[in-house]
């Protein structure tokens, strides 16, 4: 307790120094005369009393700095000395001052920024997910020989029937809870205010998976959630509850026209959850509300319809190999089941579980997250000539104050006080330029982030915790390196070198400056190429022939079917919108295109196996579609306006599909 009093009372003498002064000096006075009036009293003069009684109490000055040792912490006073006194000599220089904090403000904040952006894309999982460690995505593939090392496999995919799906629900006891997903866009609203919006699909467990609590209302339940008929109930979104619907809590229990069915809203999702696969979503449904609507009339039973993800949470007691052996032994089970569809039994076929954040992904890093970390880097390049240009900066205002600094070490400073004194100047432009990158992080971050992504759902915070320690860990770094290389090298030069005049910068300080000239140059010139790779990268993307008339083509996209009116009169209205586009002055040609999903497909008379090759992707289009993009057939014919007629079922198969399933073969019949 003595001790704490102590640092206490010295913690307070650090303030009203003044008056502190005051009461020692007036205290000082009044021993003094009190020990003069005694001398006085035994026959000495007024006079030499005075002077005898100074001379027995002692050094004044040596005094009053015991006592200021006492009352205070010399250290940390020293420091406040040294903010001071840096405050003081860069106000005497704000273009200098100015200078250096914008360059430092650079490189801060393009990491900053960056940092953020591969934060969110590859190490974290998605916003809003409670206990998101123990989630995991499973991942499917069926060539055992193209697996390496751990869960990764080169054609793994995260989607496949809801059979499969729902067999491995249903059967992994090491899953504590699980869910199907199926996302998509759908119309909502009727008439002139139809929109487009991005729904999910999903059961009632899988609010359970991740963990969350409802903003509003509450989540549907399982009673809600029957297969293949579920109720008509809907969770928005917090975005686009406050987006379209004002935030207002009466909307619950209002219904909300999707695709044409009326959905009752029961919910609203926590704020800042935006689903697991990192892209909008608008709201939630029961699968089975919209299934026979958006997936066919058997979606519950269809192997060839590879439409449907799984996410789950481990229970407490399994780990990840539990997982993926009882995965696995479920989709092989399923897969034996589908006796409709022998084509896709496979004795190498896999499940495994992976947690949600980007690199875990067993596909690679996506090529948004390739992108980011390439800006990444870039970023920490713009940070290394940042610092370099302040360095320069800081070692030429060193060598200008040569002159002072021979002076304050005649005087008796220490090199060690002085190189804080230069640490401390140097601390205080970082301070000053991370503060200001946190600011025009703040105001730009979310402008870059969606320059860069304006798909990817990101978070409703510009900056994060994780943003502000990456901001004072560069800023810490930055003061050390910008601080200590002047401080080394400008206090080498003798006190007589200082007094003189400066010419010629030689020795260890030229070597130093020369040595940022060639770092600077080094890394723009890496800056420049890079830059030059990018936009040769970039013309020739843009002059690589894709086999569509990019010039010429227009792209709109509408809304699935518009609400209140039944299919056949949506496929009326979207006929005589395109014979109406058709007319307009200008358009050569009109066709349309329907959602891309994913299938899988048996080739007839096929003898080897075919589970092994890549799930197709399958697009729906109307007649006339490849004239209309410009796209040339190789081999056969186009789609006509007779197929539909007819009611012949054909199909147009690209270069890829046709080497990989007829191996140089003839795909035509």
């Amino acid at each position: 307790m003595t001790t704490l009093r102590v640092w206490l009372a010295r913690l307070a003498g650090l303030f009203r120094r003044s008056a502190r002064d005051r009461a020692l000096d007036d205290e000082i006075r009044a021993h003094i005369a009190d020990l003069a009036d005694d001398l006085a009293e035994r026959g000495m003069s007024r006079a030499d009393a005075a002077t005898e009684a100074r001379r027995q109490f002692g050094g004044v000055d040596r005094i009053k700095a015991s006592y200021r040792d006492q009352r205070g912490w010399r250290p940390l006073e020293e420091l406040l000395q040294d903010v001071r006194y840096s405050v003081r000599t860069l106000r005497r220089a704000p273009l200098f001052a100015a200078v250096a904090v914008l360059t430092l403000t650079l490189g801060v904040a393009a990491n900053a920024v960056m940092v953020g952006v591969v934060d969110q894309m590859l190490l974290r999982p998605p916003a809003g997910i409670g206990r998101a460690d123990s989630v995991r995505r499973v991942y499917f593939h069926t060539d055992d020989q193209q697996r390496v090392t751990g869960p990764v496999a080169v054609r793994a995919f995260n989607y496949h029937s809801y059979p499969v799906v729902a067999a491995i629900r249903n059967n992994v006891a090491a899953f504590d809870v699980s869910a199907a997903t199926y996302r998509t866009d759908v119309s909502v609203g009727g008439g002139a205010d139809v929109q487009s919006a991005h729904v999910e699909l999903t059961n009632a467990d899988y609010f359970r998976v991740l963990g969350l609590r409802p903003a509003a209302g509450r989540f549907f339940t399982a009673d809600e959630d029957r297969v293949p008929d579920a109720d008509p109930v809907v969770v928005l979104s917090h975005r686009f509850w406050m987006r379209e619907l004002g935030g207002s809590p009466q909307v619950l229990g209002s219904q909300l026209l999707v695709e044409g069915a009326l959905l009752t809203i029961v919910g609203i999702a926590p704020q800042g959850f935006s689903g697991i696969d990192r892209q909008p979503v608008d709201f939630w449904v029961p699968i089975g509300t919209l299934g026979r609507l958006l997936l066919g009339p058997q979606w519950e039973s269809d192997y060839g319809r590879f439409a449907f993800g799984i996410v789950a949470r481990l229970s407490a007691d399994a780990t990840d190999e539990i997982a993926n052996t009882q995965a696995t032994a479920a989709y092989r089970a399923s897969l034996e089941a589908a006796d409709q569809s022998p084509w896709m039994q496979d004795p190498h076929a896999s499940a495994f579980a992976v947690p949600l954040s980007g690199l875990h992904a067993p596909t690679g890093i996506a090529a948004e997250g390739r992108v980011g970390l390439w800006l990444l880097g870039v970023s920490v390049v713009v940070l290394l000539i940042a610092g370099a240009n302040v360095v320069q900066l800081l070692l030429t205002r060193t060598l200008t104050r040569r002159r002072e600094i021979t002076m304050r070490l005649a005087l008796g400073a220490s090199r060690g006080r002085l190189v804080r004194q230069l640490l401390t100047e140097s601390t205080i432009l970082a301070a000053l330029a991370a503060t200001t990158a946190l600011a025009v992080t703040y105001l730009g971050g979310r402008l870059v982030q969606q320059l860069l992504l304006p798909g990817f759902a990101w978070d409703e915070r510009v900056i994060d915790v994780r943003m502000l320690v990456v901001a004072l860990g560069v800023g810490v770094l930055l003061a050390l390196v910008t601080g200590l290389a002047p401080a080394i090298f400008g206090l080498s030069n003798s006190h007589r070198d200082g007094l003189r005049p400066a010419r010629v910068t030689t020795g260890r300080t030229g070597a130093l400056r020369g040595g940022l000239l060639v770092v600077q140059t080094a890394f723009s010139v890496v800056l420049l190429v890079g830059a030059g790779l990018f936009a040769k990268s970039l013309y020739a993307v843009r002059t690589h022939d894709v086999g569509v008339d990019l010039e010429r083509v227009l792209e709109a996209t509408l809304p699935g079917r518009p609400g209140g009116i039944s299919a056949a009169d949506a496929e009326t209205l979207y006929t005589s919108s395109l014979q109406r586009l058709a007319v307009i002055p200008g358009v050569e040609r009109v066709a349309m295109t329907y959602r891309m999903t994913p299938v899988a497909i048996r080739v007839e008379g096929a003898t080897d196996d075919r589970h092994e090759r890549a799930v197709p992707m399958m697009t729906v289009v109307t007649p006339d579609y490849f004239a209309t993009i410009g796209a040339s057939i190789e081999y056969g014919r186009d789609l006509t306006r007779d197929d539909d007629r007819l009611a012949v079922r054909v199909a147009v198969v690209n270069r890829a599909l046709a080497a990989e399933y007829w191996s140089g073969g003839d795909p035509l019949g």
